[in-house]
C-alpha cells in the first residue's frame, strides 16, 4: 500500500497539470480502475481515501452540502465530474459501481447522502449543471411523467439495495429516497412515481411498503395513481404487447395491500384510489374545454385515454382485493 501511495499521488497530480480538468479526471479514472482491478476491498478503500485526500475534496463537498442547492454551482460541477469520471463511469460492473458509490456516500449523514447521490446521478441541464428545481414542478398539462430522465438515479438506488445490501439496509434506502424526493423541495408526485418505477421492485416495495405499514392511505392513493399512469405510459412508449409494466404494477398493488394494517385501511385505499382517478379524469375533461392550441388538446386526449386504460386494469385488481378483504372478515 505504501508503493500504491507513492505511485498514485504523483500520477494524479501530473495529469492534472498537463490536461484540462475533465480530461485529467477521465484519464486518471481509467488508470485507477485498471490499477486496482483484482484488489480486495480493504486496499481499494485505502486507494479511494488517498485520491480524495490528495484532491482535498471533503472540504468543498461539505461546503456544498451544507448550503442550499446551486449556492456553489462551480463546486457542484467539479464534485460531480471528479466522482463520475474517476470512480463511477470507469466502473466495469454494477458491483464495482456500487462499491465506489458506497465509499462516496457513506461518510456523510443521510440528508447529505441524498443530496450527493442526486448531484452525482441526476441529468444535466443545457449549462452542463444539475437542475435541482425541475423535479419539483409539473407541467400544466397533467402528464409530465418521463420529462426528467431518472434512469441513472434509479440505477444507483437499485445497485445500492441489491449489490451492496450488506452496507445499505432497506431502511437506509427508504430514508435516502424520502430525503432525495424532498430536495430542494417536495418533488412533483409524478416524478416520484417515475423514479419508483425505474428503481425496480426492491426499492418500490420498500418505499411504498413503509407507507402502507404506517397507514398513510391518502399519500399511497395518489402515489399509486401516478405509478399506474407511469407504467401505462411506459408500456405505450415501448410498445409492450404484454403490458409488462402494468403487470408489475399489479404486483406492487398486491404487496401494498398485504401490508396495510387493517381491512378498514384496505377499503379506504380502494375508495381513495378510485376517487383520485375520478378527480383526475374530471380535471382533464374540464381542461380540454378551455381555450388552447390544437396540439395541447391532443395531448390532453392522449392523457385521458392513458388514464382510462390504467383505470380499467386497476379496477379488476381492486375488485379482487376487495373480495379477499370481505372474505377474510369475521
Amino acid at each position: 500500500m505504501v508503493c500504491c501511495r507513492f505511485q498514485l499521488k504523483p500520477v494524479h497530480c501530473k495529469i492534472c497539470e498537463v490536461k484540462g480538468t475533465s480530461t485529467s479526471y477521465h484519464c486518471f479514472g481509467e488508470l485507477l480502475n485498471s490499477y486496482t482491478a483484482g484488489w480486495d476491498e480493504y486496499k481499494k478503500i485505502r486507494a479511494y481515501s488517498l485520491v480524495v485526500s490528495v484532491a482535498k475534496l471533503d472540504e468543498r463537498t461539505n461546503k456544498v452540502l451544507s448550503r442550499a442547492p446551486e449556492s456553489f454551482p462551480w463546486h457542484e460541477q467539479d464534485i460531480r465530474l471528479f466522482h463520475r469520471l474517476i470512480f463511477l463511469i470507469p466502473a466495469k460492473s454494477d458491483v464495482d459501481y456500487g462499491f465506489w458509490l458506497t465509499q462516496i456516500l457513506k461518510p456523510w449523514p443521510i440528508t447529505f447522502q441524498a443530496r450527493l447521490l442526486y448531484l452525482l446521478t441526476a441529468p444535466e441541464d443545457s449549462r452542463g449543471c444539475v437542475s435541482w428545481t425541475q423535479v419539483c414542478g409539473c407541467s400544466n398539462v397533467q402528464h409530465s411523467s418521463g420529462s426528467v430522465d431518472f434512469r441513472e438515479v434509479a440505477r444507483a438506488l437499485w445497485i445500492l439495495r441489491t449489490c451492496r445490501c450488506k452496507d445499505w439496509s432497506q431502511d437506509d434506502i427508504i430514508s435516502i429516497f424520502d430525503e432525495l424526493t424532498s430536495t430542494p423541495n417536495s418533488w412533483c408526485l409524478e416524478n416520484v412515481a417515475q423514479l419508483l418505477m425505474l428503481s425496480g421492485s426492491e426499492v418500490t416495495h420498500g418505499v411504498l411498503g413503509s407507507r402502507a405499514i404506517s397507514g398513510r392511505v391518502e399519500e399511497l392513493s395518489v402515489l399509486l395513481y401516478y405509478l399506474a399512469h407511469a407504467c401505462v405510459s411506459a408500456d405505450e412508449k415501448m410498445k409492450c404487447s404484454d403490458a409488462g409494466h402494468l403487470k408489475w404494477f399489479t404486483c406492487v398493488m398486491r404487496h401494498v395491500f398485504a401490508l396495510l394494517p387493517s381491512a378498514k385501511d384496505k377499503r379506504s385505499l380502494s375508495t381513495k384510489l378510485m376517487a383520485t382517478w375520478q378527480n383526475y379524469l374530471t380535471a382533464l375533461f374540464e381542461e380540454n374545454e378551455l381555450d388552447g392550441d390544437e396540439s395541447e388538446h391532443e395531448e390532453i386526449k392522449e392523457e385521458f385515454c392513458t388514464a382510462l386504460t390504467s383505470l380499467t386494469n386497476l379496477s379488476a385488481v381492486l375488485a379482487e382485493m376487495v373480495v379477499d378483504v370481505t372474505q377474510s372478515e369475521p
